[in-house]
Formats: C-alpha cells, sequence, structure tokens
C-alpha cells in the first residue's frame, strides 16, 4: 500500500468515526429533549430526574465540544476523499460512456422497459459529467416526463459536441503544440501538488485554530449573556425591595440580608465577567495566531509562483525580476532590534489596559473592606 492509499484509509476511517459519533450524540440530544418533554408534561417537576437530565445534557454538551474539536475531520480530508472518488476519463471514453446514455434514453420509448433499471443504469453513468456540470446530479427519475426527457437529451448532445470537437482538434494540431501543452500542464500540476504539501499542515492548523476560536466565542458569548441576565435580576430585586418598604413617612433602608444578596449576586457577575473576558481573550489571540499561519501560506504561495513563472521558459528580463519581488514576499515582518509594529504597540497597549483595571479593582475592594 502506497503513502497516497494509506492516506486515504485513515481519511475514511476518521470520516466514519466522526459520523458515528455524530448519531450517538444526536440521538443523545433527541432522547435528553424527550424526557424534559415528557417530565413537564406528567408533571415530574422537582424531583430528582431533572437533576438526572441536567447533568446528562451538561455531559452531552461537553462530549459535543469535543467531537468538533477533536473527532470532526477537517474539511481538507472531505476534500480529499470527495477528489478521491474523481474518476478521470479520456476523451474517447467520454464518447463510449455518452452513447452508452444515448441508447439507454431510448429505453424509454419503449413500453416493455423497466424504466427503474434504465434510470439506476443512467444514474450510475452521470460520472462522466463534471462537478460543476448540471447533468452531474441530475434526478433521473424526472426522465419518466416528456419535458425533461427532452431537456436531457438536448444538454447530453451538447456535451457529446464539445467533445468530439476536442477529439477532432486534437487530430489536426501539430503533435509539438500538444507535447508543449502537456509539459505546461505537468508542470502546473506538479506546482500545485507542491503547494499542497507545502501548506496543508499549516492549513490544518489554522482550520483547527479555527474551531477552538469558534468554542472560546460561544463559552464567552454564554457567560457574557447569563451575566447580564443575573445582573438584571439583582437589579429588579434591588429595586422590587426598595419599592416594598418605601412609604410617605419612612426612609428607604435594606437589611442586611438583602445587602447581602444584592452583593453576592453582583459579585457573581463580576466573577464571571473575568471569565467571559478571558476567553474572548484567548479568541483574540487565537485569530492574530491564524494571521499569522494565513501570511505564511501566502509566503509559500507566492515562492511557488515565482518558481512557476522562472520554469515557463519564456523567461525575459522583467518576468525574472517580478519573479524575485514574489520571492521575496513576506507578510509577517522581521523587526529589527529598537523597532516595533502596530499589531505589538496595540498588544502593550492592551497588558497596560488590563493591569490598570486590576490595581483599580483591587484599590475599590481594599476601600471597601475598610
Amino acid at each position: 500500500m502506497n503513502q497516497h492509499n494509506y492516506d486515504l484509509s485513515v481519511y475514511r476511517e476518521a470520516l466514519d468515526k466522526s459520523n458515528k459519533v455524530k448519531s450517538l450524540l444526536i440521538t443523545s440530544t433527541v432522547f435528553i429533549c424527550a424526557m424534559s418533554l415528557i417530565i413537564e408534561l406528567i408533571g415530574l417537576s422537582g424531583h430528582r430526574y431533572e437533576e438526572y437530565l441536567s447533568a446528562l445534557a451538561v455531559l452531552v454538551v461537553a462530549f459535543w465540544v469535543y467531537w468538533y474539536l477533536q473527532i470532526k475531520p477537517s474539511n481538507r480530508s472531505v476534500d480529499i476523499l470527495q477528489k478521491s472518488s474523481e474518476i478521470y476519463y479520456t476523451l474517447e471514453d467520454k464518447l463510449r460512456i455518452i452513447k452508452e446514455i444515448e441508447d439507454a434514453v431510448l429505453l424509454f420509448k419503449k413500453p416493455d422497459a423497466s424504466l427503474e433499471d434504465v434510470s439506476k443504469f443512467i444514474a450510475g453513468k452521470l460520472n462522466v459529467f463534471p462537478r460543476n456540470h448540471e447533468l452531474r446530479k441530475f434526478d433521473v427519475s424526472r426522465l419518466n416526463h416528456e419535458t425533461s426527457l427532452e431537456l436531457f437529451k438536448i444538454s447530453l448532445s451538447t456535451f457529446k459536441a464539445d467533445i468530439q470537437e476536442k477529439v477532432s482538434r486534437k487530430k489536426v494540431n501539430i503533435p509539438e503544440e500538444f507535447e508543449k501543452i502537456d509539459e505546461l500542464e505537468n508542470s502546473t500540476d506538479r506546482l500545485v501538488k507542491l503547494n499542497n504539501i507545502a501548506t496543508s499542515r499549516l492549513k490544518e492548523e489554522v482550520e483547527a485554530l479555527s474551531k477552538r476560536a469558534n468554542v472560546y466565542i460561544v463559552i464567552g458569548s454564554v457567560i457574557t449573556i447569563g451575566s447580564g441576565v443575573l445582573l438584571y435580576g439583582a437589579i429588579q430585586d434591588m429595586i422590587g425591595s426598595s419599592s416594598g418598604l418605601s412609604s410617605p413617612s419612612h426612609d428607604v433602608t435594606l437589611g442586611a440580608n438583602e445587602i447581602l444578596s444584592i452583593s453576592t449576586r453582583l459579585s457573581i457577575v463580576v466573577f464571571a465577567e473575568v471569565f467571559a473576558f478571558y476567553y474572548l481573550r484567548l479568541y483574540r489571540e487565537i485569530m492574530a495566531n491564524i494571521k499569522y499561519y494565513q501570511n505564511e501560506i501566502t509566503n509559500i504561495e507566492m515562492k511557488i509562483l515565482a518558481l512557476h513563472a522562472v520554469e515557463s521558459g519564456n523567461c525575459t528580463e522583467s518576468l525574472k525580476v517580478l519573479s524575485e519581488e514574489l520571492a521575496k514576499t513576506e507578510r509577517n515582518f522581521v523587526i529589527d532590534k529598537g523597532k516595533t509594529t502596530i499589531d505589538l504597540e496595540r498588544t502593550r497597549l492592551d497588558s497596560d489596559v488590563v493591569t490598570k483595571s486590576l490595581e483599580s479593582f483591587t484599590k475599590v475592594i481594599k476601600g471597601v473592606k475598610s
């Protein structure tokens, strides 16, 4: 087994594992929702069933996050599997398969023909069309209708005419021209493969970081919204307490229990917001890392593009200068000693703001204690 086949088998195993775990998680989520609805309808609220379901729901959410970060295959893996399923036909093979489809279409006119078998036969031949062609994903069950059948035949004949034109040009043109075209196509294919190999690890890292960033932004947003709801409830309780105690002849005073309850809620809100700020800051740092990796991918692509320009054969002086400039591309700037950039200054300013905020918060706490 060569390396390519080994990679495809690994990608297929990862995709199968991801689909199985995803099906299990979907089943668990539906089960929890159904049990919650049943408990609500039966009237078992307040029992331990709700506690068990809450713990199970938290566990399922944790497994969803784990599946998203660790088990779900990357888009690159799915794209590789899709491309590996593609079958590349020669022009002669395409004409032969189109002829088979045309013969099968004629069977729709025969009353004793099995339309189901004919439809399955045609559906198995549709991979002869390119992925972006309108007939690639054509619904063959529509061929039972006269209009759909005629439109299918028109598109099929147009595609066949294009293939026949390419075959005729191939026979008429000079062999040397085809050799140059083949050499250029081989060079392009080789550089595309080189680019994929050189940037594959960086692209996988970018995708992994994007997943983590999505999780962090969701966690930070949920904590922020929850803190806002809790703060709103604390303020409403404060207003309700003051409204209940107010009278024309008495001043509004809050007891120790009310003050303790409100201060406890406010402390929880501040504590939760610190965690939300932490996750949102992680999200920002990850986005900066993603930008760095994307710049590295751009650097590699520019160097490979310069190599392709030099390999083209007709390398003029202006093309050499352009290739040199492309090879010198550096998106992640190297900073000399004693110099700085806008990003570094922004990071330093953010650190100063955080430090000053913590110092002010510490002074407030000390003032309250004293």
